[in-house]
């Protein structure tokens, strides 16, 4: 449809300016008709959102479960500690690798070398 529109007004003459064709005001109200039905629809999908979350009624947190372990954490919060990370060696990797990239953006680097680089066709791999 946004298309056929398109073609519509390439096709539009410049002899007749100020003067509305026929097929400009049919390409008019398209327009105006097309653009009220995107309204209606955004306003009806945004009351519709609405009335979902009035019609919530949620929940309560059943504390039961996590009682025991907050209790705990209460008397020893030190036993709550993990004594070594599990993901230490990935953070670390992570690390190394957003250096080595920063390494090779041209701001950081000596004038010399990223001129070399862009000659020889070498960069970041």
């Amino acid at each position: 449809m946004a298309l056929a529109f398109l073609a519509a007004v390439t096709q539009l003459r410049p002899d007749t300016v100020g003067v509305m064709s026929f097929r400009e005001t049919i390409l008019l109200s398209v327009a105006g008709l097309f653009a009220g039905y995107l309204h209606w629809q955004h306003r009806r999908r945004i009351r519709q959102r609405l009335t979902a979350e009035r019609q919530w009624t949620g929940r309560a947190l059943d504390a039961s479960r996590v009682a025991p372990r907050i209790q705990q954490l209460r008397e020893d919060y030190l036993a709550g500690l993990h004594s070594c990370s599990r993901d230490w060696a990935y953070r670390r990797a992570l690390i190394a690798s957003a250096r080595r990239a920063l390494a090779w953006l041209a701001f950081f680097r000596p004038r010399q070398a990223h001129l070399s680089d862009h000659e020889n066709g070498t960069g970041p791999r």
